[in-house]
């Protein structure tokens, strides 16, 4: 549980910045700017341990953990709108890399990548922008994650909409960790499905 403390204090702390606040907002003018119930952390928090139950249980809960007043559902979705989703990038990036990555199998890390394909709701908008053809139903993402094996965490994932080639994606994810000060110079053995 200390691990999970730590992990939720690096987020609170981030999401509280208000350098982080302006980069990630997205009409950085005029939204969080005026005092409101809910605050760009309250949000970030908020988003990030939504249990996946209905909408409005989840503000009910949230709002006994927040304030005795009552935030509707539809706050919360309106807020969680105000925020880019390279917020939620960045936060994930961040705390991964402060993960404790001492595990090693004969002293390299263990990399695992696999991808995933799923559909996003059909809505006229979601319809236009990432319908590449005709024969599309219904819109399309995809997703490639890589995740340390032996010290059982996510470390990179990439997401896109509409079709993607999963080796590029895995190709520009090998880049960004050769790149990173956090991993760049740690031996590692890559493992693809």
């Amino acid at each position: 549980m200390k691990a999970e403390t730590r992990f939720i204090r690096q987020i609170q702390k981030m999401a509280s910045d208000v350098e982080f606040q302006s980069k990630h907002i997205r009409d950085g003018e005029k939204d969080f700017k005026r005092t409101r119930k809910l605050t760009f952390s309250d949000v970030i928090m908020y988003t990030i341990g939504n249990t996946r139950s209905p909408l409005e249980l989840e503000a009910q809960r949230f709002s006994k953990y927040l304030t005795a007043d009552e935030i509707s559902g539809a706050a919360l979705c309106k807020a969680r709108q105000k925020i880019k989703y390279t917020a939620f990038e960045e936060l994930f990036e961040q705390t991964a890399a402060s993960a404790p990555k001492d595990k090693r199998f004969h002293g390299y890390h263990l990399y695992a990548v696999d991808g995933m394909k799923g559909e996003l709701p059909k809505t006229p908008e979601l319809s236009a922008k990432y319908c590449e053809t005709e024969k599309c139903k219904t819109p399309v993402f995809h997703a490639v994650s890589t995740f340390d094996i032996l010290n059982e965490m996510f470390i990179r994932s990439k997401f896109h909409f509409g079709t993607a080639d999963e080796r590029e994606l895995a190709g520009k994810m090998i880049d960004a960790v050769a790149q990173d000060v956090y991993y760049k110079d740690e031996p590692q053995i890559w493992i693809f499905d």
